[in-house]
């Protein structure tokens, strides 16, 4: 159950961070794994 804690707590950071930049449209659906972050900078992590 804390993994569980520990994403949404991750999620909400992460949607207040680009939220503030301004980036994009916080879906707050995914992480990563949104169609609105494929074409953004701070995803970095999908290298496709």
């Amino acid at each position: 159950m804390s993994e569980t804690h520990e994403c949404e707590k991750a999620r909400h950071l992460f949607c207040e961070f680009l939220h503030e930049l301004d980036a994009c449209q916080p879906t707050c659906t995914g992480l990563y794994g949104t169609d609105s972050l494929t074409e953004d900078p701070i995803n970095v992590d999908r290298a496709d």
